[in-house]
């Protein structure tokens, strides 16, 4: 492990940059996680304002491949929406962030592929008199189990992966209610 090493890395910058990185990306994944246990365990009080959808999704997305180096992950983007939606920033990026992961997850560890496709897609929509923004995100690994779908936001559910809590989803799902939003999953 790591703290075996610690006289070697003491002496070696190359090494130790790389470790450093791996750290980073330890603690934001677990910063995340606490993130979402709090959130899908507590009463939360949101802080919203306008704030620009493209670049957000464009951060995250190229935030999470980025953490997976190995693979040979494609981003196919569509922005078609025209508004500033009402979010509070950090909480949607954890639930693009998490979403996307899974993603992720579903070419490499399920379909177990070397490359893969990530899409994001937006668009105005109209619901009565109440404006959204639909935001599709979509991989091209393999399709959910049917019996699947509708345990997808349950606390505790997963499926086809050795580590997670299964509070991604169900947190996910929480903070896009509190938006005003609905969330759904669907094979193609």
């Amino acid at each position: 492990g790591l703290l075996a090493n610690l006289e070697y890395l003491k002496r070696s910058p190359s090494g130790l940059k790389a470790v450093r990185a791996d750290v980073e990306s330890a603690i934001k994944s677990v910063e995340s996680m606490i993130g979402d246990i709090l959130d899908y365990s507590r009463e939360v009080a949101l802080e919203t304002q306008p704030t620009e959808l493209a670049p957000l999704l464009e951060a995250t997305l190229k935030g999470s491949v980025k953490r997976h180096e190995g693979l040979d992950i494609s981003l196919r983007y569509e922005f078609k929406h025209s508004k500033k939606p009402l979010l509070d920033r950090e909480r949607i990026i954890r639930v693009l962030a998490n979403i996307i992961e899974n993603g992720i997850e579903a070419i490499s560890v399920i379909g177990q592929k070397k490359s893969g496709v990530i899409e994001v897609l937006t668009r105005d929509v109209t619901c009565g008199d109440k404006e959204f923004i639909e935001l599709t995100l979509a991989n091209d690994g393999p399709a959910f189990r049917e019996e699947d779908i509708p345990k997808l936001f349950e606390s505790f559910f997963t499926s086809g992966k050795d580590k997670g809590t299964g509070i991604g989803l169900a947190s996910v799902q929480k903070i896009v209610l509190l938006h005003g939003g609905t969330i759904t999953a669907r094979n193609r």
